[in-house]
């Protein structure tokens, strides 16, 4: 699987500047995959649906490994004392990789959401309490 970005420059509409394509293409020895033959989960039987997918014990395993691999790499990444010559290297000597992590490593990003969902929130509490007074003006704003 390969991301190609082409020299190709296009003007977008309305617009002076101009826009690079980016194009997806596979390599000679891809294996597509059809999931026409799928079996629909109402026509599996109990035995094919526990072979098939993932048990609430192993969800639940994930989940703490996830917990335990985004603290280790939080730890190690904000102790002042680490000597490691950075964190992608002492990861894969212990086999932890923070891929796909990022949104349970950076404090900031989670500062950031949990601020940005307490603000839509209190937009919704004053639309609410908007609906139920009509009469009365509105700033979203105040």
């Amino acid at each position: 699987f390969q991301i190609n970005k082409h020299k190709h420059q296009t003007m977008p509409p309305m617009s002076g500047t101009p826009k690079s394509k980016h194009s997806v293409s596979f390599g000679r020895h891809a294996i597509l995959v059809s999931l026409v033959n799928v079996a629909v989960a109402s026509d599996m039987s109990d035995e094919e649906k526990r072979s098939a997918w993932y048990s609430r014990d192993e969800i639940s395993a994930f989940r703490n490994n996830v917990r335990e691999t985004s603290r280790l790499i939080r730890r190690r990444k904000y102790d002042s004392s680490s000597v490691c010559n950075s964190q992608h290297e002492s990861l894969y000597k212990n086999e932890e990789c923070s891929r796909g992590l990022e949104h349970r490593i950076n404090y900031e990003r989670q500062a950031n959401k949990v601020i940005a969902v307490r603000m839509i929130m209190k937009y919704q509490h004053r639309l609410r309490l908007r609906a139920v007074s009509s009469t009365e003006v509105f700033d979203p704003e105040s």
